[in-house]
């Protein structure tokens, strides 16, 4: 994803997510990631992998 650093380098706020999974959802997901073949394809299985695991919220602090 190397096409996106312009983007990143103007962000100011970040939030880092990091997620750890076992088992057979695992090895499922190391055959997802096998199969892809462009930055777009990894990036759909990472985040689904997130998303389908996790509740992301947007909140504003007043």
């Amino acid at each position: 994803m190397k096409f996106m650093r312009h983007i990143a380098k103007e962000v100011d706020d970040w939030t880092r997510v990091e997620a750890e999974f076992s088992g057979d959802y695992a090895h499922q997901l190391t055959d997802g990631i096998k199969e892809c073949s462009t930055d777009e394809q990894l990036k759909n299985v990472i985040i689904s992998s997130l998303i389908d695991r996790y509740m992301f919220f947007y909140a504003i602090n007043a």
